[in-house]
């Protein structure tokens, strides 16, 4: 017979809320990603936003992420920035950790072109809830 112990069962338990929480905020994509992209805006008001993935294909899980492409001026290509963009989004959205993964690109550049074309990414642009809509 097995038997697990009081601290396996916790973790378990604890574990099993996380993924809860993890795939209900998914289950508000859309509500989460406006609240992104008013962020983010605000960061760089020329950005552009738009959700691809799991999420936009109607097959997410509760191991699935939010996938952002945000297009702006202001994208370095450093993974450090986009590494920090992540966890100020994650911290103002009172997100779980690791919900968000973004990619950030300069509107008109080699990585903009692979990204919709060759990939045949469906994205679907997102307009901030603050009614700044793009046009």
């Amino acid at each position: 017979m097995s038997h697990t112990g009081d601290g396996e069962e916790e973790a378990f338990i604890k574990v099993a809320l996380y993924s809860h929480a993890y795939y209900k905020a998914l289950g508000k994509w859309r509500e989460l990603a406006r609240r992104a992209a008013s962020l983010i805006r605000k960061r760089y008001p020329d950005a552009r936003v738009y959700v691809y993935g799991s999420v936009v294909e109607g097959r997410y899980t509760a191991a699935s992420d939010l996938d952002l492409l945000v297009l702006t001026q202001n994208a370095t290509g450093r993974a450090r920035d986009t590494a920090e963009l992540t966890l100020w989004l994650e911290d103002e959205l009172r997100a779980p950790p690791g919900l968000l993964h973004i990619v950030v690109i300069k509107p008109g550049s080699p990585d903009e072109e692979r990204f919709f074309k060759a990939m045949r990414i469906k994205a679907v642009e997102v307009e901030p809830e603050d009614g700044d809509g793009y046009v």
